[in-house]
């Protein structure tokens, strides 16, 4: 039997995913969470452990990106498959860094998420083709920029640096969304992290501490 957890804050979506699976008698649900502080919790007391974890990302209390580090950390045989809306470059790039098995968004049909768990299982690493190509052009980019930044700032991860090396060139929050292919409220959230990240309290206190750094 193949064992699987799944965390989800909607329980319908969580029993959606309960039905789709139950189409394959070789998966079994060990339990189900609603957010990833209950996951930890769970895998903590379980008896057995899953091989695979069906997770979404936007959740709360704990998010997706962060319970995938922890899991990874704590329990790195655990294979995670994360199960999401969203489509956001740094969603799906931070996940993967972090050990994810595999970005499925939540509109593929039954039989082919099915298939996509099995692979995900048999050491693949599917991915919805709409992200596919947004995570090998990341990737190129990296392999051709200049780590310099990276590693002056290892709080950061490597979008937000991307958002604040172009803030810090003067460009608007409109032209740095277009140029990351994002849009204009995400490159304000990302700002919100790095302001917390590197303890400043605005832009200009951002952007001085990021060119002292690289």
């Amino acid at each position: 039997m193949i064992t699987i957890a799944i965390v989800d804050d909607n329980p319908h979506v969580a029993n959606d995913i309960k039905k789709i699976l139950s189409l394959n008698a070789q998966f079994t649900i060990l339990f189900t969470a609603y957010n990833g502080i209950e996951l930890l919790d769970k895998l903590q007391i379980a008896e057995e452990l899953p091989q695979l974890i069906i997770m979404d990302i936007q959740m709360p209390k704990l998010n997706g990106i962060e319970t995938v580090r922890l899991v990874k950390q704590n329990y790195p045989s655990i294979k995670i498959l994360m199960h999401t809306i969203s489509e956001d470059d740094n969603d799906i790039i931070e996940a993967i860094k972090l050990g994810a098995n595999g970005y499925l968004l939540k509109n593929e049909k039954p039989l082919q998420f099915i298939e996509n768990v099995l692979d995900t299982l048999n050491g693949g690493v599917p991915i919805h083709p709409s992200m596919a190509h947004k995570l090998i052009n990341y990737f190129t980019t990296a392999a051709h920029s200049k780590p310099t930044a990276s590693n002056a700032l290892p709080n950061l991860s490597d979008r937000e640096i991307d958002v604040l090396n172009l803030i810090a060139q003067g460009f608007s929050y409109k032209i740095v969304a277009d140029k990351l292919s994002i849009n204009v409220k995400t490159v304000g959230k990302h700002l919100e992290n790095i302001y917390v990240k590197l303890q400043v309290h605005n832009k200009t206190e951002a952007i001085n501490k990021f060119k002292k750094q690289v």
